[in-house]
């Protein structure tokens, strides 16, 4: 089966003061690899830094590719995506929002 490499960047919110940005972007590679789709090169970056009064606040980058079959669809990887971000366990940020998704 043929596959093609996509690069994906998605903004999502969550209480970025604690979770180390490598560990997030590992949990979210792995969520990304189940055999047919193969995530790598996973990065976090943090856009608003999560304070003590405004937990919520934290907002975060996150650059990542993917090799997926030639025949998937822009709105299978952003489901998939979304739902890994949505995955995370994150004992210090339960909460978790996904603002966007764009697919490259």
């Amino acid at each position: 089966m043929a596959q093609v490499l996509k690069r994906v960047v998605a903004v999502a919110g969550w209480d970025n003061r604690q979770p180390i940005a490598s560990d997030v972007a590992a949990q979210i590679e792995l969520a990304l690899s189940n055999g047919v789709y193969v995530s790598r090169a996973a990065t976090i970056t943090t856009l608003v830094q999560a304070t003590m009064t405004a937990p919520l606040a934290g907002s975060n980058q996150i650059t990542l590719e993917i090799l997926v079959p030639t025949d998937t669809s822009n709105g299978t990887i952003i489901a998939l995506v979304t739902a890994a971000i949505n995955g995370l366990i994150l004992p210090t940020a339960p909460t978790i929002t996904v603002t966007s998704v764009l697919v490259f």
